[in-house]
């Protein structure tokens, strides 16, 4: 486990704020040099405490689905989930997976246009790994929001909704807004520079469709993917049916998911479940605890529940 300072939490604290804050921004953060602050953020990198830099999409703005796949399988030879993870990696509308223990072996999160490419990818999975795969199911997750690391860097509450709070109309991407887009995704901290380089545009171009992104809501923020497991951290992701809840009840179980320190993710299914929700724990004593008690505040409506570690 790696022990990381105040100076460190600071850092981290900024660049979940925002992944693309200027350095300097970032040094006066942490009580800094520029030269101070750019050594310890390539530490932390190396560390793998920064795990990577991420750019949130509104899925709406895109007209775009985020799908779910949960697969159990089934006498899977040795070697088997390395097989599968690069085959995930080369299909354009896979944008995360993980392995899991539990009820499932693997989550997929896609993001497609439509029912009809995601009945195209999940046919195209059975056919290089029907004979492995068991049980298989998929959802649809809106109103996600991705948590700020609360225990780690000190921000408190949630830090995107961008399904909820994207009203307007489909956004119509011209190309170059898609190869900008793509880039910033890979790494959000790249400079306009290093981005036009690789996208064979000018910096000011590569300006200038971050800008429109931004403003015409595609891009909802910016921030830091944390290696939590370095700190001695894991996730656990916990699956939750729901009985006679209404709107107003599932609003205040956002509000408590939103506000509490160890979730990192929450999402309402549509599908076989009802509410997806991440709880970064230390182990299994305090995913227990943690987990229990949100059964307890919300008995009426929480009915049954599953988890995947």
């Amino acid at each position: 486990m790696q022990i990381i300072d105040k100076k460190d939490k600071r850092i981290l604290a900024c660049l979940e704020r925002n992944g693309r804050a200027q350095l300097s921004e970032v040094a006066r953060t942490a009580g800094l040099s520029k030269p101070g602050a750019a050594k310890r953020i390539a530490r932390l990198e190396k560390e793998g405490i920064i795990d990577g830099y991420l750019t949130h999409v509104s899925f709406r703005a895109l007209e775009l689905f985020n799908f779910r796949l949960y697969l159990k399988f089934e006498g899977a030879p040795a070697g088997f989930e390395d097989t599968v993870a690069i085959w995930l990696k080369k299909q354009g509308c896979v944008r995360w997976f993980a392995f899991c223990q539990g009820e499932y072996d693997i989550i997929v999160r896609t993001m497609v246009k439509d029912l009809y490419e995601f009945r195209e990818f999940e046919q195209a999975m059975q056919m290089e790994f029907g004979r492995h795969i068991g049980r298989r199911v998929f959802a649809a997750i809106i109103n996600d929001a991705y948590h700020n690391c609360t225990h780690i860097t000190g921000n408190e509450g949630n830090s995107s909704l961008p399904e909820k709070e994207y009203a307007g109309r489909a956004v119509k991407l011209t190309d170059s807004d898609l190869v900008v887009l793509y880039h910033l995704f890979e790494n959000c901290r790249q400079s306009a520079r290093e981005i036009a380089k690789k996208a064979k545009l000018k910096p000011d171009a590569v300006l200038y469709h971050i800008k429109k992104l931004e403003r015409e809501g595609v891009i909802s923020r910016y921030s830091v993917k944390i290696g939590r497991e370095r700190l001695g951290y894991s996730t656990i992701k916990a699956i939750f049916w729901l009985r006679k809840a209404t709107p107003i009840d599932v609003e205040k179980l956002k509000k408590y998911c939103e506000m509490h320190s160890n979730v990192s993710f929450y999402g309402e299914i549509v599908g076989p479940w009802d509410t997806e929700v991440d709880f970064d724990v230390t182990g299994n004593a305090e995913a227990h605890k943690l987990i229990g008690e949100m059964r307890s505040k919300f008995a009426g409506i929480i009915h049954d529940f599953t988890v995947l570690a």
